[in-house]
């Protein structure tokens, strides 16, 4: 399993694990390909033997002390392999080497196991937001150091 920078290649494949992840609220085909031209050092994917395994999505501007992870999934086919938490380090080392001090994330605050994995990588929950991802689906926010790339 490699961790990379997405290419255009990668775009239909991504898309897959997103509507297999996410189904009726997967973000659309284009929403990739403009995240592809917008922030192409924070997207990144996990390959393995060519097939594209999960995808993460992250953003940070010059100048600013945070980055944001918009988006993790990993498909159905490879969970429970570490490769969650590969991606999130990797978006990590993109954001220190953009030099960004601390990661922001959101996450449903039901969505238990994408919890643990932040947890157990050292994000905090700062503050919940309620109805963020439309009526009755709240959103909590969490925040970590970053360090160092690779660190």
């Amino acid at each position: 399993m490699i961790v990379r920078p997405a290419i255009a290649a990668d775009l239909p494949s991504t898309h897959g694990v997103e509507t297999a992840a996410f189904a009726q609220d997967a973000f659309p085909y284009f929403h990739f390909r403009q995240m592809l031209d917008a922030v192409p050092a924070s997207f990144l994917v996990a390959e393995e033997e060519g097939r594209i395994a999960g995808y993460v999505l992250g953003s940070v501007q010059a100048g600013e002390a945070h980055g944001w992870i918009l988006s993790l999934a990993v498909s159905p086919d490879f969970r429970g392999r570490g490769i969650g938490e590969m991606l999130v380090r990797g978006v990590l080392d993109a954001f220190a080497a953009k030099g960004a001090s601390e990661a922001m994330m959101h996450v449903s605050p039901a969505n238990g196991g994408a919890l643990a994995l932040y947890r157990k990588l050292g994000f905090e929950e700062v503050r919940v937001e309620a109805d963020y991802f439309g009526p009755g689906a709240d959103r909590a926010i969490m925040r970590r150091a970053v360090s160092a790339p690779g660190a």
